[in-house]
């Protein structure tokens, strides 16, 4: 605000504790402080969620000066997503789709965790993760140490006609979240009327 004359305006997705879900990482002492320093720097501050709104004004009072603009999604997507899907839907191996990125917060490795269960009972299930992050070694190593690699995929960060197409494949989308103060994904899914879980 100070170098352009002009109100800074900040838009809260999620919190500092809620990145690094404190209760499994420690919270980053200087990405809080700079957090805090930009709230109450602002003129305004919106957040994603009402949940979020109440979680920013506990841990950092704004008073009149927060709104809630809730996410939306390019009308756009919908249109682009409603190409049928060949019954069933994912094919002949059902998919479940994550799309986000690799940290704790997201908890992924939930879903390795639930992968020799769903196998039990969908042996040609696959689990195709879209996103990058912190944890994917990790969570690759734990796929080999868990003998997954066959029906587990890594597909990193991807465009958006190509995440698209994971969504037309996949027969279900998964978030697995410790903490979601607004779910985009969840979102564009209902958008174009695809299950979700």
């Amino acid at each position: 605000r100070s170098l352009s004359g002009r109100p800074l305006v900040v838009q809260l997705h999620s919190f500092e504790q809620d990145r690094v879900c404190s209760e499994v990482a420690g919270v980053d002492p200087a990405r809080e402080r700079i957090e805090r320093a930009g709230i109450a720097a602002a003129a305004r501050v919106l957040c994603v969620s009402h949940g979020s709104s109440m979680q920013a004004a506990e841990l950092h009072p704004t008073g009149p000066r927060l709104r809630v603009i809730h996410g939306a999604v390019e009308p756009e997507l919908a249109l682009q997503a409603r190409v049928p899907a060949s019954p069933p839907r994912g094919g002949s191996d059902p998919q479940v789709l994550f799309l986000g990125r690799l940290t704790h917060q997201k908890a992924p490795e939930r879903l390795l965790a639930a992968m020799p269960l769903i196998l039990e009972q969908l042996p040609e299930a696959r689990l195709v993760l879209v996103g990058d992050g912190d944890l994917r070694d990790e969570l690759e190593r734990e796929v080999r140490t868990r003998g997954l690699g066959a029906r587990v995929d890594f597909r990193g960060w991807l465009s958006r006609e190509e995440v698209l197409a994971c969504i037309d494949r996949a027969s279900l989308l998964v978030m697995p979240s410790r903490r979601e103060p607004f779910g985009l994904a969840a979102l564009e899914e209902l958008h174009v009327e695809f299950p979700f879980s």
